[in-house]
């Protein structure tokens, strides 16, 4: 494929060149935040406005953009006011953890609204406050409790979406749709499947290998768009008929029939019969072009029927766990994050593994030199490094 020739862009004028120049001179750009984010820092300015009124002053003029950063011992005012009129979640009053949470919403926002950054000095100087002062002040150092589901616990209630949680480590908000982005209907579909048939050793039958790209992973949400290509993730699976229970290859093929997604296969017998061409060494599935953009886990309609085309959320995916994992006798409730922190803790005992494979399965940003180097293809048995 050739190069493309240049696009020649027809000369403006000065004016509004410079007209132009100007505005963006003007204007600060930040990393893109998903809603969640937003409605945080929203809380954070909220509650600067709040703190001037506490103190008397004018509420409308302290986010001005330009205006003169506020000095230190009002930053800690602040973060003492936080303190006395918050009550905590896990006990009385806010934890450690929540007043260090809430000084970095606060200069997040602070910045994305004045365009004025607090300085380093200033920033640690705030941090150390809450750290010593008004830790003695009766901070609760109250953590919560992260549980891990290993593949003993998650053998009680495997269904494919925990599966697919199980065996990659991914967030929930990559297979179903996230809660940061509700009604965009973003979710793992048929499209974002490939089932393949390669020959058996000895050419009797096929086995099955299934192929899943992650397009909608933490931080690289719209990289790759319609199709799995550029950066997307794809992990793979192999048919495991010795356990069928602990096969997701099998899953998928429950929920692809059930959905009569296959060209020219409509029960799972048909597979009896398939062979390989002699002078071909794999057979592709094709799934219909009708059925591409269908999520595979799908939600529950009020009249107990499962919608056609709306994705599960994250909300219904951690109620049914929660009730999965108490009929299977579970004593604590089951989090998705549980499972994900039992995929990470198999993962990190085994030294196979190397730091960019862990970091990259688990969607956690690589620092080192190796981020430019590591195929998209995730090179770990995720099967065998779960089930061993």
């Amino acid at each position: 494929m050739g190069r493309r020739p240049a696009v020649i862009l027809a000369p403006i004028s000065r004016e509004a060149a410079l007209a132009e120049e100007e505005e963006l001179n003007s204007t600060r750009h930040f990393p893109r935040v998903v809603p969640p984010s937003t409605k945080c820092y929203d809380r954070a300015l909220a509650r600067w406005r709040n703190f001037h009124i506490y103190k008397s002053e004018d509420p409308n003029g302290c986010l001005k953009r330009g205006e003169p950063l506020p000095l230190v011992g009002k930053l800690k005012q602040f973060m003492k006011w936080i303190f006395e009129s918050s009550v905590g979640i896990l006990e009385d009053n806010l934890t450690l953890k929540s007043m260090k949470i809430a000084w970095y919403m606060f200069r997040s926002a602070y910045q994305r609204e004045t365009y004025n950054t607090i300085l380093v000095d200033v920033r640690k100087d705030v941090l150390y406050y809450i750290d010593t002062v008004i830790r003695e002040m009766g901070l609760s150092l109250a953590r919560r409790r992260k549980l891990i589901a290993d593949q003993l616990d998650t053998t009680h209630v495997t269904k494919f979406h925990p599966a697919v949680i199980e065996y990659t480590g991914m967030r929930a908000g990559s297979v179903v749709e996230s809660s940061a982005y509700a009604g965009t209907n973003q979710a793992l579909c048929y499209k974002d499947f490939e089932l393949i048939g390669l020959r058996k050793p000895g050419g009797d039958g096929i086995e099955l290998v299934l192929k899943v790209w992650f397009r909608y992973e933490k931080g690289n949400r719209g990289v790759g768009k319609d199709e799995p290509a550029g950066h997307v993730k794809w992990v793979t699976f192999y048919e495991d008929p010795s356990c069928r229970g602990r096969c997701p290859v099998t899953y998928f093929l429950a929920h692809a029939f059930a959905d009569g997604v296959f060209e020219g296969l409509e029960k799972p017998s048909d597979l009896d019969g398939l062979r390989i061409g002699k002078h071909k060494h794999s057979m592709p599935f094709e799934i219909k072009q009708s059925k591409l953009n269908t999520p595979i886990f799908r939600r529950c309609e009020p009249d107990g029927s499962i919608s056609e085309d709306r994705a599960m959320t994250y909300r219904d995916l951690s109620e049914q766990l929660g009730e999965l994992g108490f009929r299977a006798g579970l004593r604590d409730l089951l989090r998705t994050y549980n499972i994900r922190r039992g995929n990470a803790n198999a993962m990190d005992d085994d030294v196979t593994i190397s730091a960019n494979q862990y970091a990259q399965l688990l969607g956690h940003a690589v620092k080192t030199i190796g981020e430019f180097y590591i195929s998209d293809i995730s090179g770990i048995d995720v099967q065998g490094v779960v089930n061993r």
